[in-house]
């Protein structure tokens, strides 16, 4: 099937947990999320990393994989390279913090933001990842400014390579979200859950986690 296809994650994707770092074990959806995204950037790009997170390493992974990463968070500890190395040392560690080119912590051009309002030109990014936050966000008002946000900064077909946790973000509502946002689906999709879709109950409740590739509707 297509790295285009939107769907669900199943057991037969490929996987890696060595993404810039050994990821943890319980970080079940990443392992697949990050290697299937990573497919969408190329070298001459600029990228943004939504929502990043202070210690995820996606932002470090693509760093040598295009020309510019941009990456945002609302967590102000973002521009503090001694509060990622925290963070990092309390995912892996502190006897294994070596695993780290610390170097490459300066790279991404960081901002503290959110993502219903970010603060970037229009059309100034190739690729936009927002990687499984959108279940985080309960109000879908919220929900529906940030995709219209992502479709701003975007330039004419940019994508959008985004992930959420099912059934925390339900396929219909999202998809009327996208509609309304000025996104499209690219290639072909399938959100029938099938029997080997990934998933866990580390968090006390079933996930299964979904990939959609959207497109700028240029006009």
């Amino acid at each position: 099937m297509a790295i285009e296809t939107s769907r669900f994650f199943t057991y037969d994707d490929t996987k890696n947990q060595d993404i810039f770092y050994r990821l943890p074990d319980h970080w079940w959806s990443r392992h697949y999320e990050y290697i299937w995204a990573s497919h969408f950037v190329k070298k001459d790009d600029i990228v943004l990393d939504a929502a990043c997170g202070l210690g995820h390493p996606f932002k470090y992974y693509l760093a040598d994989k295009c020309r510019e990463v941009y990456a945002c968070d609302m967590d102000e500890r973002l521009l503090d390279t001694n509060e990622i190395i925290k963070e990092l040392e309390y995912y892996l560690g502190k006897e294994h913090i070596d695993q780290i080119n610390l170097p490459t912590l300066s790279i991404p051009k960081f901002a503290v933001s959110d993502i219903s309002n970010l603060p970037y030109d229009d059309g100034k990014f190739d690729v936009v990842f927002c990687i499984s936050v959108m279940e985080h966000i309960e109000d879908t008002e919220v929900q529906l400014r940030s995709l219209q946000e992502f479709k701003r900064v975007l330039k004419d077909h940019g994508k959008l390579i985004i992930t959420v946790d099912y059934p925390d973000v339900h396929v219909e509502g999202f998809l009327s979200l996208i509609a309304a946002s000025g996104l499209q689906l690219v290639g072909d999709h399938d959100f029938t859950k099938p029997v080997n879709a990934i998933t866990s109950d580390y968090y006390g409740r079933d996930l299964w986690c979904i990939r959609f590739v959207l497109e700028k509707i240029s006009v």
